[in-house]
């Protein structure tokens, strides 16, 4: 899944850094079982979308369900 971020819930939030990064896990858990991999928005100028600018992104980055690349073998 491309381009997901705080939009995708139909309302503008997370935009001022208050997103709660933890409901991308949740949402994809809950409603997209077998997506393989998603990519979040990036941030602009004084707009705040991505995972570092947002909550809890080092919980959501560390849940069970979430493989980043420093964990796949890819070469």
């Amino acid at each position: 899944m491309s381009e997901y971020g705080p939009n995708a819930w139909g309302a503008d939030i997370g935009a001022n850094g208050s997103f709660d990064d933890r409901l991308y896990i949740e949402r994809l858990k809950r409603d997209h079982p077998r997506v393989a991999y998603f990519t979040v928005f990036a941030s602009w100028e004084n707009v705040k979308m991505s995972l570092a600018d947002n909550l809890h992104a080092n919980e959501l980055m560390n849940d069970p369900g979430v493989i980043t690349r420093d964990k796949i073998a890819w070469r």
